[in-house]
Order: C-alpha cells, then sequence, then structure tokens
C-alpha cells in the first residue's frame, strides 16, 4: 500500500509540475484515449491480451484524481 501511494504521490507531484511552472503555465492537456479504434463486443470477447491496453492514456489523470473527458472521434 505505501508503495503505490508514493507511487501515486510522484504522478500528482508530476502534473503539478506541469499545470505550474512559471511563464510556461499549461492549462490544458490533450492525448489521446486509446492506442486505436475501439473494438467490437465481438472483437473484445475474442482478444487473448491480459494487459488492457486500452487505459493507458487515462489511467495517470485518474490516479492523480484530474478532470478527464473522453470526446468521440
Amino acid at each position: 500500500f505505501r508503495k503505490s501511494h508514493q507511487i501515486k504521490q510522484i504522478i500528482i507531484e508530476d502534473f503539478q509540475k506541469v499545470f505550474d511552472e512559471g511563464e510556461k503555465k499549461v492549462d490544458l492537456l490533450l492525448t489521446p484515449t486509446c492506442f486505436h479504434d475501439t473494438l467490437t463486443y465481438e472483437e473484445y470477447l475474442k482478444q487473448e491480451q491480459t494487459f488492457d491496453e486500452k487505459d493507458f492514456f487515462t489511467a495517470c489523470a485518474n490516479i492523480a484524481g484530474l478532470p478527464a473527458i473522453t470526446v468521440p472521434s
């Protein structure tokens, strides 16, 4: 538990650095939601991956407790 809390704090601090860096202050980060198009339900059931890469870009914002939105293309 302690190790995961330490990692969470590092992620939060990294986001704070990005948003609060003096003259280079950032108000908004835009990132993709996932690597590729969304799978159909049938394709999702057939996949054999144990690592769910679809959360790769959104996990850090969720861990840091930042507001995030996914906009369909």
